[in-house]
């Protein structure tokens, strides 16, 4: 015990007489805390861009960055941002001429979500196939997606009359 006493007074003695406040000085905590967090920032450069990242600096880039505009819909209606996405889908129908066949295939299930989950789509929606089973009054698909439609929107005694028409060209249907 006596022995390394006599060791850590040698090493001790070796130091400069202020040593205790060079050691303060020196492992101060707000100067540690402070590299920390100035090391995460660096770090933070390193790492992948997430897709929204890479979206984003394409738009801020380039208005006429159609894939991220087309990803920018798919999240504000993922979100129930239904104006904005509706904003969005409107710019990219005004430009249909310059997406490539991917992308317009993509609009299109952008716009079907849009038309299904809206009221103002739904209504859409419901016209067109009114409108077609005018045209083709024996179509049991049409009166299915009709039924399927007017009561997604809360008109229940059109779809009662929709499935009433349904039965009458396919009882077991």
């Amino acid at each position: 015990m006596a022995n390394s006493s006599v060791k850590a007074k040698k090493l001790l003695s070796f130091l400069p007489h202020n040593y205790r406040k060079i050691a303060a000085k020196a492992f101060n905590w707000p100067f540690l805390i402070s590299l920390i967090l100035a090391f995460l920032f660096l770090l933070n450069f390193t790492r992948p861009l997430s897709k929204w990242e890479k979206e984003k600096n394409c738009l801020l880039k380039n208005k006429h960055c159609f894939s991220a505009h087309l990803y920018l819909a798919q999240v504000l209606l993922s979100q129930n941002e239904f104006n904005k996405a509706k904003e969005e889908i409107a710019f990219l129908e005004k430009n249909t001429s310059l997406l490539s066949q991917e992308e317009k295939k993509e609009l299109q299930k952008i716009s079907r979500r849009y038309q299904h989950a809206t009221r103002e789509g739904l209504e859409a929606l419901i016209k067109k196939w009114q409108s077609f089973l005018k045209k083709h009054p024996r179509y049991k698909i049409g009166w299915l997606y009709l039924t399927a439609y007017q009561e997604k929107l809360g008109l229940y005694q059109d779809a009662q009359e929709s499935k009433r028409r349904l039965k009458e060209i396919d009882p077991g249907f």
